[in-house]
């Protein structure tokens, strides 16, 4: 896997299903499920689960049992409904033990799933936002697994309700953002934007920083191979950020990033306004430094606070 990463090489991966993906997680490539190896014992599969509590997903490959009885597919969406790895606590299950997954069936580039009501109750957020966002992810990690195992470039979804195959409502799932648009869910294809990157884990750190959410940029944070300030437990963390006293009023994140030769470090072009009570300076245009740790990208504690710990 070494190899620099360009935006345009990201570009010709992520632009539909073709013959493989681009892992935007881990920087590599993984083939289609070949036809002549769709009857093996077991198959690795990229599956998405969450990423902690948080609106992005991760991708994590496991080899999954796949008896002729059924399309792989139908073997990766169970392993997806059945649950989070344990050794992996960053990957949270996007569904609860009442969804279960009724039928597939094949057409051409399109995988119908059917999923039981019980999908709606396990989803079920705090508020109808969080319900949504829930739902949204959800389908997302049934589509992105699918589509990245290479037969099939979108998903088209059902829920089993009233002893009938229906589609839901595309408000309902989180995919339109007006109540009013009550239209049937229409087939998904493959999205990017909710797959964490280099860029995007930059961006979601950034963001919880300007919100002074510790807990939630601690998810985001560690360290690299050899750094002098090691990134301490979340409370001494909180305190250190609290202390140095500058709020992040807004910021942009670049969508390209590269990857180090080793497959280690990764590099993203961020800008930033910092205000503190006495002083305030705009970061311009700067990298900002993310080490590979377990299998996700994480912004490089010491390469923070190089930003934060200047002169007023």
């Amino acid at each position: 896997m070494k190899r620099l990463l360009a935006l345009c090489a990201v570009l010709l991966l992520m632009c539909g299903c073709a013959s493989s993906y681009l892992n935007e997680s881990e920087g590599d490539q993984i083939a289609p499920v070949p036809e002549n190896d769709r009857a093996a014992a077991s198959v690795v599969m990229p599956l998405y689960f969450r990423f902690y509590t948080e609106p992005m997903l991760l991708r994590y490959s496991l080899t999954v049992d796949t008896p002729p009885q059924q399309l792989p597919e139908y073997y990766a969406i169970s392993a997806l409904l059945g649950g989070a790895v344990e050794a992996r606590p960053e990957l949270t299950r996007c569904f609860g033990r009442n969804t279960a997954l009724q039928e597939i069936s094949a057409s051409g580039e399109t995988l119908s799933v059917t999923l039981s009501e019980g999908f709606l109750s396990d989803t079920q957020g705090a508020n109808d936002a969080e319900t949504r966002q829930n739902r949204r992810l959800a389908l997302y990690s049934i589509v992105n697994t699918v589509c990245e195992m290479g037969s099939f470039s979108q998903v088209q979804f059902y829920l089993y309700r009233n002893g009938l195959a229906q589609r839901p409502d595309s408000y309902q799932m989180g995919m339109v953002s007006k109540e009013s648009d009550t239209a049937p869910l229409g087939a998904l294809t493959r999205n990017t934007a909710l797959i964490l990157t280099p860029s995007s884990v930059a961006r979601m750190g950034l963001t919880h920083y300007s919100n002074q959410a510790w807990n939630r940029l601690y998810y985001y944070l560690g360290d690299k191979e050899g750094a002098a300030r090691k990134l301490p437990i979340l409370e001494e963390m909180s305190q250190t950020l609290t202390y140095l006293g500058w709020t992040l009023s807004d910021f942009t994140v670049e969508d390209n990033y590269t990857v180090s030769e080793d497959g280690k470090t990764a590099y993203v072009t961020v800008s930033m306004n910092l205000r503190s009570d006495s002083a305030s300076y705009r970061v311009e245009n700067v990298p900002l430094e993310l080490c590979w740790r377990g299998r996700t990208w994480l912004i490089s504690y010491e390469s923070l606070l190089r930003f934060l710990e200047v002169s007023a």
